[in-house]
């Protein structure tokens, strides 16, 4: 713990100078949107690291267009590395950062003007780790705004048990370092790999509401899904299914998918009902865990069928994702089994 201690011995209150880091890859609709609630911010960072894994739109152009225009109020370093996936290009732009607190962004992300002053006021009380809460952007079709019932709730959040995201954390340069930087063997989920690692470590972690970001989610359901699966086979490479307290819930969808894929091959073999029952049964499960929170989420009957739906999906999304990855890990040491 005195590696932690002396971490921080950092002045308290003053003007503590901030880095801002972010990974782009073609996001050209949605980069100047937040460069600017960047550059509106009423504690403005020091820098703003940006590394381009090699848009092929005109993302770097936009950012170029953008230094320009706003350099005096918004310095920016722009950083291009050719097929960095996304851990590595925040390892990257860390490693490239001048300042001890980094604040970590994502594209597609709106900041609410007092984001970084919120979550500065953490790093004044001593904590190592910052987080805010992010909600949707209003939605612009029918799958986003359920897709969108899918974010997590943070009215029962507190810094003990909240789960940082990269789109609107911030932490020192100490943690990045004891950690030994985000994990570049996977494609996706390294900020969860990252945070459960720190959180093991027993850095201090800060949470408030206050620090409010906007994520517009800009995905399709078939990407939504395409997501969940990366995510979760990234975790399920990593083990880090098992690090978070949710063993009891994995387990419980692996039996879920045997049974899924039992009564599938009994419908075949055996009785063609097999299947049918199969979802019978388990269709409350859904309807709890997924029609009832979209319903209380937006208030619209409808909506009841949609996010049990979706919440079926999802389990089939993560669940297999999760399988993949565990048995990738037996033949790779680096993630590399592109599924979908």
């Amino acid at each position: 713990m005195s590696k932690l201690m002396a971490g921080n011995k950092h002045k308290r209150g003053g003007n503590q100078r901030i880095s801002l880091i972010l990974t782009v890859f073609n996001e050209e609709d949605s980069i100047i949107p937040l460069l600017t609630s960047v550059s509106e911010q009423t504690h403005k960072p020091d820098e703003v690291v940006i590394v381009d894994a090699g848009s092929q739109d005109r993302t770097r152009e936009l950012i170029n267009n953008f230094k320009k225009a706003n350099g005096k109020k918004l310095p920016i370093r722009l950083i291009v590395e050719r097929g960095a996936n996304i851990p590595h290009g925040r390892n990257v732009a860390i490693k490239n950062a001048k300042h001890d607190l980094i604040f970590s962004a994502d594209a597609g992300t709106i900041f609410e003007k007092r984001w970084i002053e919120k979550l500065l006021k953490g790093f004044n009380e001593g904590c190592d780790i910052a987080v805010g809460e992010y909600v949707p952007a209003k939605p612009g079709s029918l799958a986003e705004e359920v897709i969108s019932t899918r974010f997590p709730d943070f009215s029962n959040v507190n810094s003990g048990n909240v789960i940082p995201s990269n789109r609107q954390a911030a932490y020192r340069k100490k943690v990045w370092e004891t950690v030994g930087g985000f994990p570049e063997e996977l494609v996706r989920a390294d900020d969860n790999v990252f945070f459960s690692i720190a959180r093991q470590k027993g850095f201090k972690f800060y949470f408030t509401r206050e620090a409010k970001v906007y994520w517009h989610t800009r995905v399709k359901l078939s990407t939504c899904l395409r997501l969940a699966f990366r995510d979760s086979k990234s975790e399920g490479f990593f083990g880090i299914i098992w690090r978070q307290g949710r063993n009891l819930l994995y387990i419980f969808q692996f039996l879920l998918l045997f049974l899924l894929a039992f009564s599938i091959v009994a419908s075949v073999v055996i009785n063609p009902l097999a299947f049918p029952i199969f979802l019978i049964v388990s269709s409350p499960i859904f309807m709890v865990e997924g029609g009832l929170r979209a319903y209380n989420r937006t208030k619209k009957p409808s909506f009841f069928v949609h996010g049990s739906v979706l919440s079926f999906l999802l389990f089939l999304s993560h669940s297999t994702g999760a399988m993949v990855g565990m048995i990738e890990r037996v033949f790779n040491k680096q993630e590399r089994w592109k599924v979908l």
